[in-house]
C-alpha cells in the first residue's frame, strides 16, 4: 500500500506537489484549505509523521477525519477547522492542542517551520498522541465519542504560503514510532495458521 494526499478529495484552495503528491500548500487565506489521504484505517495503531514546509502559528492542523466529514469539518462558520466537530480529530500546530468539538484536549509545545511532529492513533483503544520534533511523546487522549469508522489522514495548512508534508512510512520515519504502532503504509501482519496452496 502506498498513500498519497487525494487530489480528488480537497478543498480548491489546496495545491498538492512532490513525490505522490505527499506535499500540500494553502493557496489562500481563508483557514479552510483541506485535503485528506487515499487511504483509510478502521482499527489497528498507527504512526504518521508530518514535517512543517512553511508554518504559522494558530494556522495549521493536521489530524484525522471520517470519510462523510467535509473539508470544512462541518466546524464553525467563522474559522471551520480538522477537529472543530466530533467527525474529526486534529493536531493544531502552536502552542500544541489535540482539539475534538472545539474544545482543547491536550497542550504541548509548538510545532514550527522545519520541524517534524509524528501522530499515533490506537483505532481500537481511541487514543491519540503526539511527537513534536523528538521531544517526547504526549498523554495519550482518548477519543471514544468518535465511533464511525474508517478515518483518513487530513491535512490542513491554513493560509498562504504554508505548506506540510506527509510521510506515511515511504521514508525512514525522523521520530521513532512507540511499540506496538505501524507505520500507515504498513502491510497488515500475517495470518497465523496460513498454509499456502501449491
Amino acid at each position: 500500500m502506498s498513500s498519497s494526499l487525494n487530489p480528488s478529495d480537497k478543498t480548491t484552495t489546496i495545491t498538492l506537489d512532490g513525490w505522490n503528491n505527499l506535499r500540500a500548500w494553502a493557496a489562500g487565506s481563508t483557514y479552510e484549505a483541506q485535503v485528506r489521504s487515499t487511504t483509510s484505517h478502521a482499527n489497528g495503531a498507527w504512526h504518521v509523521e508530518f514535517f512543517g514546509n512553511n508554518l504559522t502559528a494558530g494556522a495549521d492542523v493536521v489530524g484525522f477525519a471520517q470519510g462523510d466529514a467535509t473539508h470544512t469539518m462541518n466546524g464553525l462558520s467563522s474559522c471551520p477547522y480538522i477537529g472543530a466537530d466530533l467527525t474529526s480529530i486534529g493536531f493544531w500546530n502552536n502552542p500544541a492542542l489535540i482539539l475534538n468539538t472545539v474544545t482543547v484536549e491536550a497542550t504541548g509545545g509548538a510545532w514550527s517551520t522545519g520541524q517534524f511532529v509524528a501522530l499515533e492513533v490506537d483505532f481500537d483503544a481511541k487514543n491519540i498522541s503526539y511527537n513534536v520534533a523528538g521531544a517526547g511523546w504526549s498523554v495519550p487522549y482518548n477519543f471514544a465519542t468518535m465511533s464511525k469508522v474508517p478515518y483518513f489522514v487530513g491535512v490542513g495548512p491554513g493560509i498562504s504560503p504554508n505548506g506540510i508534508t506527509v510521510n506515511f512510512g515511504v521514508l525512514p520515519f525522523q521520530i521513532t514510532p512507540q511499540a506496538g504502532f505501524n507505520a500507515w503504509d504498513a502491510l497488515p501482519p500475517a495470518r497465523v495458521g496460513c498454509v499456502p496452496r501449491n
